[in-house]
Parts: structure tokens; sequence; C-alpha cells
């Protein structure tokens, strides 16, 4: 699709230009299962608009070189870009280093469009499954109240409800007594601490800080509550004559 615009227009498709055509290919049934809602939910389309920016971004920064594409409006990959196209159009050699007029497609099918491949999106270098081939957390296994508020949340912050359904899990490992672990064996002595260990990995303004701020936001405020409540014992305690002294807090 952009390689096509691009030779159209002379320009790099807008962000609402690939996601319309992206859109019409991922919710077509007859392309995708789209039976799950994946990509026709609100949750999808914008799960799908974020991808479209990841590709935009690309293209702008170059990434896209090496598969041929580069930026009209930044320039960014351009020779990596056309050094490919080139190689591409002189791949159809024979052994010897002559030319294969039998075998070398003609030059309308050796183009950037994937004419002539077994790619059923011919001239979509848009992949909305590309690094980010991940299942939808189940919110439906967490609490009524941990549910709406990942729910509501991440609506409000503009982040992936999933990556703030782990961090909200992190939150209750942290807040769990780690003297206590689960023997996971009946005959067995394996056993297992409720601590848990995420790791949140987005490109940058994915929101990945504020995740964290909100999913940890009481932790850290019953925390506060605790060192102050504990701050002002020893404060009293450090005032009364040491013949008075009780336990030190």
């Amino acid at each position: 699709m952009i390689t096509n615009y691009q030779a159209q227009y002379g320009a790099d498709p807008t962000e609402d230009e690939v996601f319309e055509s992206a859109f019409s290919v991922f919710s077509d049934p007859s392309h995708v299962d789209n039976s799950d809602g994946r990509w026709t939910s609100d949750r999808g389309q914008r799960d799908l608009l974020r991808r479209v920016r990841n590709t935009l971004r690309r293209l702008r920064g170059g990434q896209l070189a090496k598969h041929g594409i580069a930026s009209i409006e930044t320039g960014e990959g351009t020779e990596e870009a056309e050094g490919l196209r080139d190689r591409k159009l002189g791949a159809g050699t024979s052994a010897d280093g002559g030319p294969d007029t039998e075998k070398a497609p003609p030059a309308e099918q050796r183009s950037d469009s994937g004419a002539g491949t077994s790619d059923p999106h011919p001239g979509m270098i848009f992949d909305p499954w590309e690094r980010y081939v991940v299942p939808p957390f189940p919110l439906d296994i967490l609490p009524a109240g941990v549910h709406r508020f990942v729910e509501t949340q991440s609506v409000v912050i503009g982040c992936d409800p999933s990556a703030l359904a782990m961090a909200a899990l992190v939150n209750f490992g942290s807040a769990l007594d780690h003297r206590f672990s689960l023997k996971l064996m009946r005959n067995g002595d394996w056993r297992a601490s409720p601590r848990l260990w995420v790791l949140l990995v987005g490109d940058p303004s994915t929101k990945k800080t504020p995740i964290i701020d909100a999913a940890l936001r009481e932790l850290e405020a019953h925390e506060n509550r605790l060192r102050d409540n504990y701050e002002a014992q020893l404060a009293d305690y450090e005032k009364r004559p040491k013949g008075s002294r009780q336990r030190r807090p």
C-alpha cells in the first residue's frame, strides 16, 4: 500500500490513509478470521492505529529500507531501498552470469508491489502483527473491581489494557507476604513464592511509565502512610526521657 501510494501521489501516505487501507483488509472475513472482533472492536481499532503509527515512524526513520521502501518526506533509507530494488531487478541472471530470459519475469512483475509472489496481500508492507505477536490478556479472570480499573484506566491513559493488567498483578504480588509459598506438587518439594517479574516492552510514548504509576499508586500511597506513621511514632519515642521509653517502634 505504501509503495503504491508513493508511486501515485509522490508523497508518503498519512496515518488515516494507511489505517483505512489496513482496516479494510483486516476486517474482511475473506482475508482474516475476525470472528472474535480482534480488529473490528473499539479496542482492536485502537491497537491497529498504534501499529499504523509505528509503521509510519519506522518509514520516516528509514527502517523499512530493508523492504525496498524509503520515506519521500524525510529521505531516510533512500539509498538502501534503491540498492535493494536494483538488486531485485538484477536477480534474473543465469548460472553463467548472462541474462536468463526464460526465467526472469517481466519488469512490471519485479516491482515492489509483490506481483507474482505468494503474498496474499500484494503491496502491503504494513503488517499489524509485526513485533506485537502476543495474545490479549484475559481480563475476565480478574476480580470485578480490578477488571473495571483496567478497562477504565487504560482508556484514560491511552494504553494497552493487557500491559495495565500485568502491572496490576505485579502490584498484588508485591503486596502479599512473601514469607509463605505455594507447594505446587503433592509429592514434591517444589514451592513458589507469590512474587512476579514483569517487563513492559514498547516503543517510546507507549505509556509504559503511566501504566506503572497507575498500577502501583495505591500500594505506594499505603507505604507512605505506614512510613509517616512510623516516623511519627519514632519522633514521639525519641522525645521521651530515656527512663520512660518503652519498646522502640
